[in-house]
């Protein structure tokens, strides 16, 4: 029998504290994949019409078509393969998790511990991207997701990983100013000039949606170390700019409004 499916997911972090994410269900991950396929098919048809003026004459395609080039569509087939992974791996690790297809549809790649994915497990949820791909193994990666209650494809059981829906950080909600938060939060200024990653924006965004979830002291415990990494990260020969840790949730609500 499948275990029981949800939308949502709790992950307990190693202070006992309960997070809720939404999954994304499988219509939402096919659609995403769907734009992201369209995307891929254009750079190869791209690819194959360069080859096609690369050839010396319109007798070029006749020849691609021929017994004699079956190494060229090989190649092509390779090509193809490659820049699925590629596409898929890369996107993934440098985009906090999304695809182009996934950021359109507002869902991202995260760790079982709710965590940002890193390079590896990228690498390791799409070593199983041709069970997905490929009738009719795709029938495979489906059931995996329809009889798991985290949706989960063998690939994410792999990685350990989970694909949620993102919600729209909301200035006003999170924000602790009454009014004006652009205006009142001293760090704005500080935020511009930092190099900040997709990582770390996103981080910020979830922890001061999830703030008000959390006991007091594990609230600041988690802001301070946050705020630190972020900082660190960033700018790591300065000291933080932050005097106490009152101030260390207006520093990351500058990261999260960070633009």
């Amino acid at each position: 029998m499948p275990e029981q499916l949800s939308f949502q997911a709790t992950i307990e972090t190693p202070e006992l504290v309960g997070l809720q994410f939404e999954l994304a269900g499988i219509g939402t991950r096919s659609a995403a994949y769907l734009t992201d396929f369209t995307l891929r098919m254009l750079v190869l048809v791209l690819v194959i019409l360069l080859i096609s003026l690369l050839g010396s004459s319109f007798h070029f395609v006749n020849w691609w078509l021929s017994k004699d080039s079956g190494w060229l569509i090989s190649i092509l087939i390779l090509f193809y393969y490659a820049q699925e992974w590629l596409y898929h791996t890369l996107l993934e690790w440098l985009w906090g998790g999304r695809t182009a297809g996934k950021k359109l549809l507002g869902i991202r790649v995260i760790k079982e511990s709710g965590r940002p994915i890193d390079f590896v497990d990228s690498c390791l949820r799409n070593l199983c991207r041709p069970i997905d791909t490929m009738l009719p193994l795709t029938l495979v990666g489906v059931l995996f997701m329809f009889f798991n209650r985290r949706h989960q494809r063998p690939g994410d059981l792999m990685a350990g990983t989970l694909v949620v829906q993102e919600h729209n950080f909301d200035l006003a909600k999170n924000s602790s100013f009454s009014s004006s938060p652009e205006t009142l939060n001293p760090f704005l200024e500080i935020v511009v000039g930092l190099h900040l990653n997709t990582t770390d924006i996103d981080a910020a965004q979830r922890f001061l949606s999830r703030r008000n979830n959390l006991d007091n002291n594990l609230r600041v415990k988690f802001a301070i170390e946050l705020a630190t990494g972020i900082w660190e990260n960033a700018n790591p020969n300065i000291s933080p700019p932050w005097h106490d840790s009152s101030q260390v949730e207006d520093f990351l609500l500058a990261v999260a409004t960070r633009r």
